[in-house]
């Protein structure tokens, strides 16, 4: 989808699986139970947007300025997931408050933070700031990268000012903030 700005819409049950929002302006948009396996936001500005109860596995945030989101519901991924993106990659995130509960449905190798499942490992840099979850993330004992605002992080981040006051439950590699670094 490109060169499209979406204020005040609300999006109900509607599969908007590996769409690319490119420079997209989202404002005041709500995604009620909408399946968005592998969308992706690429250098689009995302703000005072609500996801609820929405299958978001492998959503992907590349260049992207996003804020002010609350995110509430719950979803089950096999391995890849965050409440706002699965990856994210030169993106600036804040103000996110979510309180999704996430669970890994396979073992080992999991990518799953109350935020965002991974930074990118490339040099450009990924913010975080003022982001809260208050959400559970859960992968089983043999799950590992799994964090309260981030799974899995490369090169090139900030986090700053962030609280996780979630339950978060994994095998190894799991932090309150970060899973693993």
């Amino acid at each position: 989808l490109k060169k499209i700005e979406l204020m005040d819409v609300i999006f109900k049950n509607c599969d908007l699986s590996n769409q690319n929002f490119d420079k997209q302006l989202l404002h005041r948009v709500v995604f009620d139970n909408c399946k968005l396996i592998g969308t992706s936001f690429i250098n689009s500005s995302l703000k005072d947007i609500e996801f609820n109860s929405c299958n978001c596995e492998y959503i992907n945030c590349f260049g992207s300025l996003i804020s002010n989101l609350v995110i509430k519901g719950s979803i089950k991924v096999k391995t890849r997931a965050g409440a706002l993106c699965y990856m994210a990659s030169g993106a600036t995130i804040s103000n996110i408050t979510s309180y999704m509960t996430i669970t890994a449905t396979a073992s080992g190798t999991v990518y799953l933070g109350g935020i965002v499942g991974a930074i990118d490992k490339v040099d450009s840099i990924t913010t975080i700031t003022n982001c809260k979850n208050y959400g559970v993330v859960f992968a089983d004992a043999l799950g590992n990268n799994v964090g309260g605002i981030v799974g899995s992080v490369g090169k090139g981040f900030k986090i700053v000012n962030c609280v996780n006051k979630g339950n978060i439950t994994g095998g190894a590699n799991v932090g309150g903030i970060i899973g693993y670094v």
